[in-house]
């Protein structure tokens, strides 16, 4: 074996001692029985036993043509962690302490133009997507002849293995499934990509997010058959092969019924039909339907409705159960149409709430056991009420619920049974041992200034690091960032921390995938998303803000001091003030009860997509400011200052939901629509023709 040779070199060389090597080989141990295969060669570099410049020495001298293969951009593969239906999934650790997941096409499969296709398709969809309900991709491309994805790699079993060796799904874990993939789906679909084989095989059970009380992130992965929208100079590698008229693509027991029957003009519906499938199955633990042959039960999902009965039986809600009926309708025309029509009826709040557990209790029973979730599926605002979204299922009592939010604000202030309290000096040192255990950890921060410029990369995946008070302050010695989220981070999180950069400086950065979450967080100093993902509630930016390359920025109850620039990105804003306008430019957009106030252009939108819900725009130019951009949703505006109130340039579709609009000053581009003062009904826009 080659990781033998490599050991034994190590030994003779002088560059590790017997005693790392037997405490390798004990880690190793623990690792195989989580059934995580790692050789002993690697296992000195990620304990820090091996220097990156002796492994570097030691794989030149034992130059075979095997170690060469081992790496792929600069990661080498450390053990097989699964196979699939076209080819196996390795875990790889690159010098730098980054840990990701690589995935190989098959050398049989290679010969196959097909194939090709499709596996160079999963890689190009998977690059075009970021989101924390989506195993991220790094990059892929060949090595040595050999075809590769290298990705982020997640914790945790695919639902499929889930259904195989723990049974069915309980309910409130069921929801959380079907609103991870539904937001996941929905964000594939803005960005022009198809999944077409939803099933639970493809739906990765990671670990959960901090801060939040849900049994676990639902991650959606393996793109091979997806359809993907040609963007500027890149051909649509979705055309040809196996993807024609009359063929069927997808899984059978999963397939929509018009996937089944071959036709080729699919779109989102087709994923909404196959994960309304994937959690039928979840919830009865059987499939839909069974049958000796493919051909038996795609006829079926063509023929055959659903029996919803077996989910009443089974002791299903109705609501839900009703839900999934209008997701498994045979006709497209039936069927929930869109991924915000999903998403509207489950509600944006939390998939789980804490089981009230007896005071006797509390002390002695771990957090993991006492946060078993029931079902909760929102209800709509009293304002705008809507009879198909569904309503909390479980209700405790007023005295109950005060005791569970005790216990959960106890567990936070404690930072949990695994948080390590570390002040200024120690915390280097600390985020080193984080790093080097399994799983998530949480690292409690003492008041203080701590000095330092983070790089956070894969190797911090669920760091956790929380302010055990107020006064925890983050600050760069240098020029650079005081935090930066580099490629294959995800799952970390700061609380109750201070950012702060030198004056006109960036304070935190996020680049290629890099993924972070903040929660009561103040950043003083610029924020760069360069690809990366900022997510979180509460924060407060006093600096620009400059989101591109695709990066995503997703904050609600935030405070931004400073202009916030979206170019070829994403942005989501809820009950949130931004001082100093908004520039959005061929960009994804969410606003929803958002003001945006500056002293010159309010809000400046150019092409791409957007949806604004109750926009308060105070502006002493400009207020909405429109180029050729889609704005298919413009409910609740609210525009005052000395400017036109809206300026648009464009075309406009009638199909549009536009209503409910107060403007200080009339509009250019939008005939018919007048000013209308504070004391005034609101102007309903007519309509579009």
């Amino acid at each position: 074996m080659e990781d033998d040779r490599l050991v034994q070199l190590a030994l003779s060389r002088g560059c590790v001692t017997q005693d790392q090597i037997d405490r390798a080989k004990a880690e190793q141990k623990l690792l195989a029985d989580r059934g995580v295969d790692h050789g002993i060669y690697f296992l000195l570099q990620d304990l820090g036993f091996l220097s990156e410049g002796d492994a570097r020495d030691l794989r030149r001298s034992v130059s075979s043509s095997a170690i060469r293969a081992l790496e792929v951009d600069g990661f080498v593969i450390q053990g097989r962690l699964g196979s699939g239906g076209m080819g196996d999934v390795f875990r790889a650790g690159h010098p730098d302490g980054r840990i990701a997941a690589v995935k190989l096409l098959s050398a049989k499969l290679a010969k196959s133009e097909e194939y090709v296709r499709r596996f160079l398709r999963e890689g190009r969809a998977m690059q075009r997507l970021s989101h924390p309900n989506i195993v991220g991709v790094f990059g892929s491309g060949e090595s040595l002849g050999t075809r590769y994805i290298l990705m982020e790699l997640v914790d945790g079993p695919s639902l499929k293995s889930w259904l195989v060796e723990r049974g069915r799904l309980e309910p409130g874990h069921a929801i959380t499934v079907l609103r991870h993939i539904a937001q996941a789906l929905e964000h594939a679909s803005r960005h022009g990509v198809l999944h077409r084989d939803v099933k639970p095989a493809n739906i990765i059970l990671g670990p959960p997010r901090p801060g939040t009380d849900e049994p676990f992130c639902a991650k959606l992965c393996d793109f091979g058959l997806a359809r993907v929208e040609a963007g500027e100079g890149d051909p649509d590698l979705s055309r040809g092969g196996l993807t024609g008229t009359g063929l069927a693509l997808g899984t059978p027991h999963y397939m929509s019924p018009e996937q089944a029957s071959g036709e080729h003009d699919l779109d989102q519906r087709a994923d909404i039909y196959g994960l309304g499938a994937s959690i039928y199955h979840a919830l009865l633990g059987q499939t839909m339907y069974s049958g000796k042959s493919s051909a038996v039960i795609m006829y079926k999902q063509v023929t055959e409705t659903a029996d919803l009965q077996l989910l009443r039986t089974a002791g299903i809600d109705e609501r839900l159960v009703g839900m999934l009926g209008r997701m498994l309708e045979k006709r497209r025309a039936a069927r929930i149409a869109t991924w915000i029509e999903v998403l509207a009826e489950l509600g944006d709040g939390p998939s789980v709430q804490p089981v009230p557990v007896p005071a006797e209790a509390a002390v002695t029973t771990p957090p993991a056991a006492i946060r078993q979730p029931v079902v909760r599926l929102d209800p709509p605002p009293a304002a705008a009420p809507a009879p198909g979204r569904l309503m909390p299922l479980v209700l405790a009592t007023i005295g109950i619920t005060a005791l569970v939010a005790a216990l959960v604000v106890g567990l936070l202030l404690s930072g949990g049974p695994s948080a390590q309290r570390v002040g200024p000096a120690g915390l280097a040192g600390a985020i080193a041992a984080a790093t080097a255990a399994p799983g998530p950890r949480t690292l409690l921060l003492e008041p203080g200034t701590y000095q330092v410029a983070l790089r956070l990369g894969a190797a911090h995946r669920g760091l956790h690091l929380q302010a055990a008070g107020p006064g925890v302050v983050f600050e760069a010695s240098g020029n650079g960032p005081v935090v930066l989220c580099e490629p294959g981070l995800s799952a970390a999180s700061f609380t109750g921390l201070v950012l702060r950069a030198a004056p006109g400086r960036v304070a935190l950065e996020a680049i290629g995938g890099g993924q972070l979450q903040l929660i009561s967080v103040e950043v003083r100093g610029g924020v760069v998303v360069g690809g990366g993902a900022i997510s979180g509630d509460g924060v407060s930016i006093a600096g620009p803000v400059t989101v591109s390359d695709r990066g995503s920025l997703q904050l609600g109850d935030a405070q931004i001091d400073g202009l916030l620039t979206v170019d070829r990105g994403e942005v989501g804003l809820r009950r949130s003030v931004v001082q100093g306008g908004m520039i959005l430019r061929q960009s994804m957009s969410t606003l929803s009860g958002v003001r945006c106030l500056g002293s010159g252009p309010g809000l400046l939108i150019e092409r791409g997509r957007a949806t604004l819900h109750e926009v308060h725009i105070a502006a002493s130019g400009i207020g909405l400011q429109v180029h050729g951009a889609e704005v298919t949703e413009l409910t609740g505006l609210t525009i005052e200052g000395g400017g036109p109130a809206i300026v648009w340039e464009g075309e406009r579709t009638a199909a549009w939901r536009w209503e409910r609009f107060q403007l200080a000053t009339l509009a250019r581009g939008l005939p018919g629509v007048l000013p209308s003062g504070p004391g005034a009904d609101p102007t309903q826009l007519p309509a579009v023709r």
